[in-house]
């Protein structure tokens, strides 16, 4: 499980129950979104993270491989995987940096490593 906060709610990653839950910041449920390619009952360990200037929560898959991209609201945002180049195996934990640029930096588990996703600009709906 995973757990962030952002756009003043707290978003938690549930991988047993597939799906992401939001609460108010007095721990208030608020919805839910399933995330489909989450497996029921399968070892995950998704995590997430909220950039509040992008208004985007990134969150890691270990089954589809990469680091799953939403809006506030639960939409994916279609065509942002953040990845490019950067192969996942089984990204577990998340953290975002803005020391120079910002940066997600991701803990793959099963090659023992970390890789440093930079974050470009975020591209606003038409």
């Amino acid at each position: 499980m995973g757990i962030a906060i952002g756009a003043g709610l707290v978003f938690v990653t549930e991988s047993g129950n597939s799906r992401i839950q939001v609460f108010d910041l007095d721990g208030n449920y608020v919805r839910q979104w399933p995330v489909d390619v989450w497996e029921k009952g399968i070892d995950s360990y998704p995590d997430c993270v909220f950039d509040s200037q992008a208004n985007r929560l990134y969150v890691t898959s270990g089954e589809a491989k990469d680091v799953i991209v939403f809006d506030a609201d639960g939409n994916p945002i279609e065509g942002e995987s953040p990845n490019g180049n950067v192969k996942l195996n089984k990204p577990a934990s998340i953290i975002l940096s803005r020391a120079n640029a910002k940066t997600l930096f991701v803990l793959d588990i099963t090659d023992s490593r970390f890789e440093m996703i930079p974050l470009g600009p975020v591209k606003q709906k038409k």
